[in-house]
């Protein structure tokens, strides 16, 4: 714009010295007067619309000097909310790891939590929390019951047993359940038959006192290993139990470490089957210094598994054991499937009674080049020679739960130690009578 100014200007000296020009000379024509005023007049046109143009054009910088100091603001304060944003956004994946890492200590590690605090437990199941409830007590584990109910904060049901002459079974329930929540603790142990029928005998008693539903807690199930026909002319003695078990009246069955998953088919009421699972991790962490370079054995293929959930959790390997039977009771041959050299090993199974399989599966380890040798059970039913079994077996130490009474057992035999699962089984009936999930007790975990 400044270039064209000055041509102008130029323009108009030159028009003005052709106008001298014509003044000094005469005999220019009057044509070309005209023509040079003309002339004159344009592009004094044209010097002013060039003057309108440049005020224009500063117009026109000063608003992009505005727009641009608009859009530095728009970019400060866009730059301060990506700023929050982004704090945002960490604050929100913080946020999500610790959900993720609470959702990763599944349901499991809710029941680890509640183990290893067991004050808080007791407080969070406080007696005035939970009305119209009862808890009884049979005769086979009466200490099993009691624990179960401090860990509820309430007082054992007053119940009274006992066998006539003829020995015939009396139960009396001593008082009112009517409307109540019953709940009837009675393991599978000692005289099983007649503490199973003990038990279904407090269960009639308790529905025809119209007790709004009655729960039949039976730690270690009876029976359960005789869950499928093996050979012709055999009863299936587990559908059996079961049978007379919803025939006496229970609406509800809470057991621990089935033998078999499917015997909670043979019933058409509730079965909840809890595991100890995180009792044992628990133990385990807590008692064996080399757990982190041990592995974990089945010592038959049908605990593959529950040794497979226990392993995962702890992080460590796991392996089985190949047996063949000649009968009952009675190993003929074992096979380790995996090398066992320089670890510790932890035999795991549901249960254990004359304790043949897990001593010859404990020499086997030993003789594969295992370091340490122990056994994890669930129901330490220790019938026949298994204490002897035990005390000369080389096991650092067999541990099993308390479903079932051991007491007279550890007096024999120093390697035989308990776990208390009295706080799972608690918070089962503590989560069914408030109409709670019990999901994260039922299962090797979610989760």
């Amino acid at each position: 714009m400044e270039n064209t100014q000055e041509p102008t200007r130029s323009t108009s000296t030159s028009l003005q010295e052709l106008r001298e020009d014509q003044n000094s000379n005469p005999n220019v024509s009057n044509t070309q007067e005209m023509d040079l005023d003309t002339l004159y007049h344009r592009f004094i046109s044209l010097e002013k619309d060039n003057k309108k143009l440049l005020k224009e054009k500063e117009t026109l910088r000063s608003q992009i000097r505005a727009l641009e100091s608009k859009q530095k603001q728009l970019n400060s304060a866009l730059h301060e909310k990506d700023q929050q944003l982004r704090h945002k956004e960490e604050k929100i994946q913080d946020l999500e790891k610790r959900v993720q890492s609470q959702n990763d200590e599944s349901e499991l590690h809710r029941g680890l939590s509640m183990l290893a605090r067991p004050a808080r437990l007791n407080k969070a199941l406080d007696c005035s929390k939970m009305p119209n409830i009862k808890i009884f007590s049979g005769g086979s584990h009466p200490d099993l019951s009691q624990k179960i109910a401090d860990r509820l904060g309430l007082e054992l049901g007053k119940v009274v047993t006992k066998k006539f002459s003829n020995q015939e079974t009396c139960v009396e329930i001593g008082e009112s359940v009517r409307g109540k929540d019953v709940y009837i603790v009675q393991s599978g142990c000692g005289e099983i038959n007649d503490n199973l029928m003990e038990l279904l005998l407090m269960i009639s008693a308790c529905k025809i006192a119209l007790a709004s539903r009655v729960s039949a807690v039976i730690p270690c199930f009876p029976y359960a290993r005789q869950d499928k026909k093996d050979k012709s002319r055999t009863p299936i003695s587990a559908k059996l139990v079961a049978n007379m078990l919803s025939v006496s009246g229970a609406d509800h069955i809470i057991t621990m470490d089935l033998h078999a998953s499917q015997i909670k088919g043979f019933f058409d009421i509730p079965v909840d089957d809890l595991y100890a699972e995180p009792a044992v991790l628990k133990w385990i962490k807590e008692n064996i210094p080399e757990w982190k370079n041990c592995i974990i054995i089945s010592p038959d293929a049908g605990g593959a598994k529950r040794v497979a959930s226990i392993a995962d959790r702890l992080n460590v390997d796991f392996t089985l054991i190949h047996k063949e039977r000649k009968k009952a009771n009675e190993v003929d041959r074992m096979v380790l499937i995996r090398d066992v050299t320089d670890r510790v090993a932890i035999l795991v199974d549901d249960m254990a009674d004359t304790c043949g399989t897990i001593c010859h599966a404990a020499d086997k380890l030993i003789s594969a080049g295992a370091t340490k040798v122990y056994a994890v059970l669930t129901h330490g039913i220790f019938s026949g020679p298994a204490i002897q079994y035990i005390n000369s077996a080389c096991f650092e130490a067999v541990v099993v739960t308390n479903t079932i009474p051991q007491e007279d057992k550890m007096k024999h035999c120093p390697k035989i130690q308990v776990i208390d699962i009295s706080t799972i089984l608690a918070e089962a009936i503590r989560g069914t009578h408030n109409g709670e999930s019990v999901s994260y007790l039922l299962s090797h975990v979610p989760l």
